[in-house]
């Protein structure tokens, strides 16, 4: 019988400048790899795969070891449809996530471990993220933000809103703008 590894949906928040790319790039993005990003800069040392009518074979055909990122430009059905085997990084993801249908968005969080993909959210504030997604989120990497959390208070599970209540109360009282802290949100 073949054993799968759990696949997870991770959630990375936190204010430009706290260390977000940083993280990723020294944590996470590993091995077979893809970043949909909305904007070239980011991720200067990563190859580009271009958005054209070769993107879907070009994703599909990745190796085991290959890091490479797209520019997000209504095209995340396709790389949904042709990603595996990796992890998958959505930096900037209020960019697109929003206008997904809920069926692309019903495929991203639950497909992902028969795709056996592990897929980071990246935004600026809790804000950016889908609601949905905290119903399906493992883990929320929390960078310091200077979102108030109130406005999304009756759309995160109580148990875990107090969490990061206390975590970002944390983190605010440090002076290292880079700190952070992980917290389990579903097993």
């Amino acid at each position: 019988m073949a054993t799968h590894r759990k696949c997870f949906l991770t959630l990375v928040v936190g204010s430009n400048g706290t260390g977000k790319t940083t993280f990723l790039e020294n944590n996470i993005i590993k091995g077979k790899s893809l970043i949909v990003t909305p904007d070239e800069i980011e991720y200067p040392n990563v190859r580009l795969i271009k958005n054209d009518s070769n993107l879907s074979k070009n994703i599909y055909e990745m190796s085991n070891t290959d890091i490479a990122k797209v520019i997000y430009e209504e095209n995340l059905e396709k790389i949904l449809r042709n990603f595996s085997n990796g992890t998958l990084v959505l930096d900037d993801c209020k960019t697109y996530l929003t206008s997904q249908t809920p069926a692309t968005m019903r495929e991203l969080y639950i497909r992902r471990r028969q795709r056996m993909v592990d897929v980071y959210f990246v935004a600026h504030s809790l804000r950016q993220i889908p609601p949905s997604a905290f119903d399906f989120a493992n883990k929320l990497v929390y960078f310091k933000t200077m979102e108030n959390l109130k406005n999304r208070k009756d759309l995160i599970d109580p148990f875990i809103f107090q969490r990061i209540e206390k975590t970002k109360a944390e983190l605010d009282k440090s002076p290292d703008p880079h700190i952070y802290k992980i917290l389990v949100l579903l097993k």
